[in-house]
């Protein structure tokens, strides 16, 4: 209890010592610079560690909450004992999210700044490749309940998968590590969604070997959303985001010749509301290329974060400078499921 009260006090100094980074406004879009706007709002999502160092302060932009160094505490030693369960193929399993709120074992509820790692023990070491649940989803479907809880303008609740973890620690004094590079690692990263109540959006992030800055897709290809209509709060759309949804993404193996074996990825994703259904698909020679690394195992990553400017996601349905509500949004019933 000590320890913890001292390091608690220690991370407050270091934090308005130094204060959280942050990256420039993201683009809007609309008007007739809307490819432009589109692709700088993806680049701004999430800066380098370089372009941070000269930003200006604002904790609301960066995903996931700042974290210091670890120093000399043994992250490793801290038990949540915050079990989650995920049904696979009929059987429910017991992962962890540490720190996180579990309401019985199968609903994780969480808010603005809340980033939680699927682990298959109870630590928060994230600097262990055996510590993590490796979900391996090519040839599989991933299903969850989500709601947004009214999470609207501003507001990115999601969930998705990296290539954690980094072999060393990042500026947070974790191995995490995405696309774009945040905290200073960079590894692959596949956006199973990104949403708030008025878009949901999927994208593939492919980096190059090594990953590094330039070569990996911060923007992403390829990037699949619904339009306004399909889905947005109130019943005038098809998926009325005010109430909860059933969300799924599946992963397609596709063979299309003997003289062409390689395997193809398509993705679907599909959104249930009672008897309502809409779906999408994407696939592209970059969602081909991130099908080793799907195959191979990947991080679930849960996140909640916010933005005075998170028009690249709603776009015309909201305005900058935005607010996000802040209530908290609840993913449930989990599923993974072998295709038929």
């Amino acid at each position: 209890m000590v320890q913890t009260r001292i390091f608690n006090v220690l991370a407050v100094l270091q934090l308005a010592s130094a204060g959280c980074p942050q990256g420039p406004s993201d683009a809007c879009d609309g008007g007739a610079s809307d490819s432009v706007a589109m692709l700088q709002g993806h680049q701004h999502q999430r800066a380098s560690p370089r372009r941070l160092l000269a930003m200006e302060v604002n904790t609301t932009r960066q995903r996931g909450r700042p974290r210091v160094s670890t120093g000399a505490f043994n992250f490793s030693e801290v038990s949540t004992g915050a079990e989650f369960q995920i049904n696979e193929d009929g059987v429910w399993n017991t992962y962890f999210l540490p720190g996180a709120t579990i309401i019985d074992k199968r609903t994780l509820e969480y808010g603005i700044n809340d980033k939680y790692y699927l682990m298959k023990y109870d630590t928060t070491d994230t600097c262990k490749a055996g510590n993590f649940e490796m979900l391996k989803l090519p040839g599989k479907t991933i299903t969850a309940t989500v709601n947004l809880n009214g999470a609207g303008c501003g507001c990115n609740v999601n969930f998705f998968l990296v290539a954690m973890p980094a072999s060393s620690l990042g500026e947070y004094g974790d191995c995490y590590c995405d696309a774009n590079c945040v905290g200073g690692n960079c590894c692959n990263e596949f956006d199973l969604n990104e949403m708030n109540t008025h878009a949901v959006q999927v994208t593939n992030h492919l980096c190059g070997d090594p990953p590094t800055p330039a070569t990996c897709d911060g923007d992403g290809s390829p990037v699949m959303n619904f339009s306004p209509n399909l889905f947005g709060p109130g019943n005038g759309n098809t998926i009325d985001t005010e109430h909860p949804f059933n969300y799924s993404v599946q992963f397609q193996e596709m063979i299309y010749s003997e003289h062409n074996p390689d395997n193809h990825l398509v993705v679907a994703a599909t959104i249930r509301q009672g008897d309502k259904v809409v779906t999408n698909t994407m696939t592209n020679a970059a969602l081909n290329g991130m099908w080793t690394q799907l195959a191979s195992g990947m991080v679930l990553v849960f996140d909640y974060w916010e933005s005075s400017d998170m028009t690249w996601l709603d776009g015309a349905s909201c305005q900058a400078p935005e607010s996000c509500t802040g209530n908290k949004a609840q993913i449930s019933n989990m599923h993974i499921t072998t295709n038929a």
